[in-house]
């Protein structure tokens, strides 16, 4: 990919982050199947269903159609290297084909206000709803015991569990980031003071 195409500039590849947020669509995934199953057993038995279900059945279906637009923006490819004839670190870009379409449709994205931000703030409403399901579901079933017999208790509590692990891999992805955002606004300090000296 030429130099005039600026879109893959603003990504910076965190396999670590890339990898947690594989972790999370799963469980997303497999939680989005067990309350849809919980959903649809409960409401053809009794025709209701628990709210905090539904819940969960919501937030799993943003977190498997969300998922996959953290990756646009964490592909880029980059490595840092250092000129053996200025000292300098240059930043070296390598693109794939996979850049090439991760590029056009991180374009039409951001045409569609699906920036930078806005996916942060997506990113936050889940995390929050996340911490919010798993919490009153666990209030609400805190023991094997407490979520009955049988087929349904058991999806029940690991309806809980998988809330939890949800949460709790979003937070760590989240906690990687502020750690990347320290890092590279150090390297950048360190390079601003390195040419300042050699000017």
């Amino acid at each position: 990919m030429s130099e005039s195409q600026p879109c893959l500039r603003e990504f910076i590849t965190v396999p670590e982050r890339q990898a947690l947020y594989v972790v999370v669509w799963a469980i997303a995934a497999a939680e989005l199947g067990l309350t849809a199953f919980r959903v649809h057993s409960s409401t053809s038995t009794s025709s209701t269903y628990e709210p905090i279900v539904a819940e969960l059945l919501a937030v799993s279906v943003l977190t498997v159609l969300f998922m996959p637009f953290i990756f646009l923006f964490l592909r880029r490819s980059t490595y840092v290297s250092h000129s053996p004839a200025t000292g300098k670190a240059e930043t070296a870009h390598t693109t794939t084909s996979q850049d090439e379409v991760y590029c056009v449709v991180g374009a039409a994205l951001k045409s569609l206000l699906l920036n930078r931000w806005t996916l942060s703030s997506l990113n936050s409403i889940i995390w929050v709803m996340w911490l919010v399901g798993a919490a009153i579901a666990t209030h609400e079933w805190p023991t094997r015991a407490s979520a009955g017999p049988g087929e349904q208790g058991r999806i029940l509590i690991t309806t809980v569990g998988l809330a939890w692990s949800a949460f709790g891999t979003l937070t760590l992805a989240r906690y990687l980031a502020v750690l990347e955002i320290s890092a590279r606004k150090l390297y950048n300090e360190i390079e601003k003071r390195r040419t300042a000296a050699h000017s």
